[in-house]
């Protein structure tokens, strides 16, 4: 959807309804200046590949979400968080390369159960 958008600098898809969507594979895939993402309340509850989403967002620092985006669905995750070595979450977990997959793309809840998504206060 957005892949290699080097000019987008930050994205507000608050709006936006992606209850039908099953596929997020590559969508943010090397927007190299993204810094922000607010997704808002993200439903997820269908999509099954999150491979590359974010791959190579080196200056990617956030991504907002409202409630934890629900991914039991997803079988596919490989690189999902690959190269984001800028992302932040909301307690101050910050980037590993050990953890590029979907296990940490939920809301951060610092070193109990670090993440990779923000909340908006």
């Amino acid at each position: 959807m957005f892949q290699g958008c080097s000019s987008l600098e930050s994205l507000d898809l608050s709006n936006w309804d992606f209850s039908g969507a099953d596929y997020f594979g590559v969508m943010f895939y090397e927007c190299s200046n993204l810094k922000t993402i607010n997704f808002g309340n993200l439903d997820a509850s269908n999509v099954t590949n999150t491979m590359c989403m974010f791959m190579r967002d080196t200056k990617l620092e956030k991504i907002y979400v409202n409630d934890n985006p629900d991914f039991s669905r997803v079988t596919r995750s490989d690189g999902m968080f690959d190269s984001c070595r800028s992302l932040k979450g909301y307690l101050g977990t910050t980037y590993d390369a050990n953890y590029i997959d979907i296990t940490r793309a939920h809301i951060d809840e610092g070193p109990t159960d670090p993440g990779y998504f923000s909340i908006r206060k």
